[in-house]
């Protein structure tokens, strides 16, 4: 669902793009949100509970480059 609506969105237009740090930081936040939105909360092995996803984890859960990869 990610990469067949989502991001053709996110990079309509990206190739006339300058991304500037600011930019850059701003479309990996949305790439997140939207990821973890996805992906949902998962189950700490180590307290037993369910929390949210956290950045460290999302590459793990979702290997193919990130949006400014995909930019660049």
């Amino acid at each position: 669902m990610y990469r067949i609506i989502i991001l053709p969105v996110i990079l309509y237009g990206g190739n006339i793009w300058f991304l500037i740090l600011k930019e850059g930081h701003r479309l990996l936040v949305a790439e997140n949100k939207v990821l973890r939105r996805i992906f949902g909360s998962t189950l700490d092995e180590v307290r037993g509970m369910w929390g949210k996803v956290y950045n460290e984890v999302l590459p793990n859960l979702y290997s193919p480059p990130n949006v400014i990869r995909a930019i660049k």
